[in-house]
């Protein structure tokens, strides 16, 4: 799976503005001088307001309702192929099958 991302974890490491001991301090628990996420205070501003608490009405019986399908984590493979296997013995599957000869 390494090799996959390979390419990927490349160019986040080159985009971040950091000091190779902070670096660390992101891949290795308790790296010495290094940045730790772990005990980071994180601040991320929220523009305006926070609105007042409205206390939700009730919905009426009878009244129809809504079904919602909530997906996260979604991510794009380049290596998907539709229709492959869904369950393999590789980390990563639905991808075209490994070449063992190398």
């Amino acid at each position: 799976m390494v090799g996959d991302f390979k390419e990927t974890f490349i160019y986040v490491v080159n985009e971040l503005i950091v000091e190779p001991k902070e670096i660390c301090g992101l891949l290795v628990k308790g790296c010495d001088g290094g940045f730790d996420p772990y005990n980071a205070t994180w601040f991320l501003p929220m523009p305006g307001v926070k609105p007042p608490h409205k206390t939700p009405t009730p919905i009426p019986a009878g009244k129809p309702t809504l079904r919602v399908l909530h997906l996260s984590d979604l991510h794009v493979d380049n290596d998907y192929i539709i229709g492959s296997e869904a369950k393999c013995a590789e980390p990563l599957c639905c991808r075209p099958p490994k070449d063992t000869n190398v």
